[in-house]
């Protein structure tokens, strides 16, 4: 399972307005635009920023990509958004994830994914969340071998299984439930992974940052 890192919820993070430029907000129109973002290429997209601020004999006044962000964070808290970074212990790439700190977060992940998924597939996506949260099903048999945490993944056995219990007019066919797994997954609300040779599912970085902060 990848790992999530950030302030607590309902910190508070104090704010000088002449600190927040528009350097800022086009960073922030970025991630808005792409929710999920490696660190690797934000931090080109800082610099690139930073020297164009320049060329035009402006200054940016975060020094680093960390001190911007929270400049932002400071800035959007009283939104319930906050910019945090992300790791996937599986190829240990960091990403940067705006994510919602509502309190009511399973009402607030419904509304926020029911846009472009059918009411089946967001069914499906909290099972899977529920089934990972809850430490997993201690009669599954699909346990991997390879000594990999088997509460962090759901086989796609199981995903037939919390398929099977959609109401009827919800329920995907094989050919929709492997298009919604693809599309969840380049979404990053899903990842997928293959343990002993066969395929699993568990949280994306979305899911993460929504679910699984302190």
């Amino acid at each position: 399972m990848s790992t999530l890192e950030g302030g607590k919820f309902g910190e508070y993070h104090p704010l000088n307005p002449l600190e927040y430029t528009d350097g800022h907000r086009l960073l922030l129109q970025l991630l808005m635009k792409q929710p999920v973002m490696e660190d690797r290429e934000l931090q080109k997209l800082f610099k690139k920023l930073t020297e164009a601020l320049q060329d035009r004999e402006e200054e940016f006044p975060s020094a680093t990509l960390d001190e911007a962000l929270r400049v932002i964070n400071a800035a959007i808290s009283w939104l319930s958004l906050e910019i945090r970074m992300a790791i996937d212990e599986t190829t240990c790439e960091k990403y940067r994830v705006l994510i919602s700190l509502a309190t009511d977060r399973a009402n607030s992940f419904g509304s926020l994914i029911g846009k472009t998924y059918s009411d089946g597939e967001v069914e499906l996506i909290k099972m899977i969340i529920h089934h990972i949260m809850s430490g997993g099903d201690e009669n599954d048999d699909d346990v991997p071998a390879d000594g990999t945490d088997a509460s962090s993944l759901v086989s796609l056995d199981a995903i037939h299984r919390f398929n099977d219990q959609l109401p009827r007019n919800q329920k995907l066919d094989q050919i929709a439930l492997t298009a919604f797994l693809d599309r969840a997954t380049d979404d990053h609300w899903l990842a997928q992974t293959e343990v002993d040779a066969f395929r699993h599912v568990s949280l994306g970085i979305r899911a993460i940052g929504m679910f699984l902060f302190e």
